[in-house]
């Protein structure tokens, strides 16, 4: 019996991304699927892109108002989901190809709680681009206590936002790492597939040099409250290396 696929976008003045995400989304040969985008009230033309798109392809649904946040539109997303799986794209980020949902959907069942593949990392403006190879966390989940999968590269049960809720607003960019944590600590099953699920567009907020220190110190609070002080040390003592890295790509 096939499982159903939610495609969640959440979009804010992307008039320049948005349709090749959409696009990717609708060219997918596996049809039982529904695409739930939320925007932020766009005044570029993003929403009239969208309302193109929705007027021809009845699997995709949208709603635009005030948010608090790429979370708290992620949140709204996921409320108005029917899908047994969820997989959230952000404007920009793109499914590999056609037939990805294909493959995701021979391991969506009743066993596997989070699925999790690949990804190509990309940046529109520059010719950077690199695939990550997150089979280290099928060798060893626990990494997870480290290191953050893309939720561009996981594909949940929809039914876990509502038994570990939803994602926490307190975090303005690591709250997907936390929700990820929750469900590694209450024991759901992670299933790692080989295949690359997304390009994921780097030109995002929490990919900005602005927004490191934030990130890094969500980072270090959930790792804190999770793991305890020993984690934490070694989180902190990572974070101080990566910052001091960023920093001297900034100066060369």
């Amino acid at each position: 019996m096939n499982q159903k696929i939610s495609i969640v976008t959440v979009t804010f003045n992307c008039k320049d991304n948005i349709e090749a995400t959409i696009q990717s989304v609708i060219n997918q040969t596996y049809n039982d699927f529904e695409y739930v985008i939320v925007d932020g009230i766009s005044k570029d033309g993003t929403l009239e892109i969208i309302k193109k798109f929705c007027e021809n392809d009845k699997r995709i649904n949208y709603i635009s108002e005030n948010d608090n946040g790429i979370y708290d539109a992620m949140n709204k997303g996921i409320s108005i989901t029917t899908g047994d799986y969820i997989i959230f794209l952000n404007a920009g980020d793109l499914l590999n190809d056609d037939y990805v949902l294909e493959e995701i959907s021979n391991y969506c069942n009743n066993i596997n709680d989070v699925i999790f593949g690949n990804i190509t990392i990309y940046n529109k403006n520059t010719s950077y681009k690199k695939v990550i190879n997150n089979n280290i966390f099928e060798e060893n989940i626990n990494l997870i206590r480290k290191k953050m999968i893309c939720h561009q590269a996981l594909i949940c049960k929809r039914e876990l936002f509502y038994q570990l809720g939803k994602f926490n607003l307190k975090y303005k960019i690591a709250a997907d790492y936390e929700w990820l944590v929750n469900c590694y600590i209450n024991n759901k099953k992670f299933h790692y597939i080989s295949i690359i699920i997304s390009k994921y567009d780097d030109d995002g907020v929490s990919s900005s040099f602005e927004n490191l220190r934030t990130l890094l110190a969500e980072y270090e609070e959930i790792t804190l409250k999770s793991f305890g002080k020993l984690a934490f040390i070694q989180i902190k003592l990572k974070n101080i290396y990566s910052y001091i890295v960023e920093c001297g790509k900034r100066v060369m």
